[in-house]
């Protein structure tokens, strides 16, 4: 009897610790990955959408170029993005999943991106 008893307090212990680990891990996620690489969403965004912007016809107004970028923890570790720009009458928006390892970020998954 209470040999079961120990193994039931192990048990629960182990689940406790387990469920604590993990909402400890994606609190981190948030609070120190989310913003790291939404710096590195926009930077990526800026590169590929503004570097490829077409000249504008001369009789059209021409627009500063916007974006927006928006990032959230997905799960422990793993940061989605979703960024969305404008330059002119060109346009684009795109999804991406990152996974942050306490400073080197890698893409994993790019959802999916438009540049019409």
């Amino acid at each position: 009897m209470i040999h079961k008893q120990n193994y039931t307090k192990k048990w629960l212990l182990g689940l406790t610790t387990a469920a604590g680990a993990y909402a400890g891990l994606w609190f981190v996620t948030e609070a120190c990955g989310v913003p790291k690489v939404r710096g590195i969403a926009v930077e990526a965004m800026r590169q590929s959408a503004f570097n490829a912007a077409t000249t504008q016809p001369t009789d059209q107004q021409s627009r500063e170029p916007s974006s927006s970028c928006s990032a959230a923890a997905y799960a422990p570790l793993m940061v989605r993005t979703e960024c969305r720009w404008e330059n002119g009458l060109q346009s684009g928006d795109g999804k991406s999943l990152y996974l942050w390892l306490f400073g080197p970020t890698f893409r994993i998954h790019e959802m999916r991106h438009t540049l019409p």
